[in-house]
């Protein structure tokens, strides 16, 4: 489904989150659909799992995966909206019996110690307090539980001439999307799992990329793509201010993902680690 963006004249002042969920974009993660079916394959994830996606979005990743696997899942989002376009899903894909979205900080979960098996995030934890988030995430893990992160990373090393390219594009999507975008290297995401208890981290670098059939598919169609992008340009083009805040958008991704002499200083990763039984 397509949501309209209900009033236009508050472009200035909407984030780059909340416009791209009232457009229809379902999910915000690199590496598409094959890095959530991945990361899932090294979770376990089954029909006797319990679930918690933390950064749920507007729940069509966390569906997919309750759809695909049969497990009960619940998702919490700081955003009222996006819970509220969550919960749409729900009802839409019927699977309102082992699916749910409520509102919740990422901080202070509202769950009891060890009720999860699995606790995953995908395109969220950059922009969290890792120490303290992740003891969070531990706390409601049960022992034997998995942690799982689908998000980006940077290289330990990364040679001097390179590495202001990448900073001032992280700066600026810091500055579009309005939230502190902290992004760890590899070993820094070792590290944070294992301060939070967690052992046996395994991390698989993400080497998928987006197809336009994927995008197609999962916003109803070529046709609707197109209304989609015809919508952002005419946004973009009679909106300046709302077109310099969008535009470090695009160029994350050819920065990150592209661009030949910052390509594999800077990338997606999956990781995974297992709370002591």
């Amino acid at each position: 489904m397509v949501y309209e963006v209900r009033d236009r004249r508050n472009l200035d002042e909407m984030g780059y989150y909340d416009y791209a969920a009232t457009m229809g974009i379902p999910y915000f993660h690199w590496g598409g659909l094959g890095a959530s079916d991945r990361i899932t394959e090294l979770l376990e994830i089954d029909n006797n799992t319990r679930v918690l996606v933390v950064g749920c979005g507007t729940g069509y990743s966390a569906c997919r995966i309750a759809m695909n696997t049969g497990c009960h899942l619940i998702g919490v989002d700081i955003s009222p909206s996006m819970v509220e376009k969550a919960r749409k899903r729900v009802a839409e894909w019927g699977v309102e019996d082992r699916v749910e979205f409520q509102q919740g900080d990422a901080y202070k979960l509202d769950f009891g110690d060890a009720e999860f098996d699995v606790l995953m995030t995908e395109f969220v934890s950059v922009f969290l307090e890792k120490p303290r988030a992740f003891h969070e995430f531990a706390r409601v893990l049960r022992p034997g539980g998995k942690l799982g992160v689908n998000e980006l990373f940077l290289a330990d090393e990364i040679p001097p001439e390179v590495k202001p390219k990448i900073e001032r594009v992280l700066e600026g999507f810091e500055q579009a999307v309005g939230l502190p975008l902290k992004i760890p290297t590899m070993s820094q995401w070792k590290t944070y799992f294992a301060e939070a208890g967690l052992e046996n981290t395994g991390q698989e670098i993400v080497d998928y990329k987006y197809r336009i059939r994927e995008i197609e598919d999962v916003v109803g169609g070529t046709w609707k793509l197109l209304r989609m992008i015809g919508r952002v340009a005419w946004d973009m083009a009679r909106n300046g201010k709302f077109r310099r805040r969008m535009m470090p958008i695009g160029r994350l991704k050819d920065v990150l993902m592209r661009n030949r002499e910052t390509k594999g200083y800077a990338g997606a990763v999956l990781c995974v680690g297992t709370k002591p039984a």
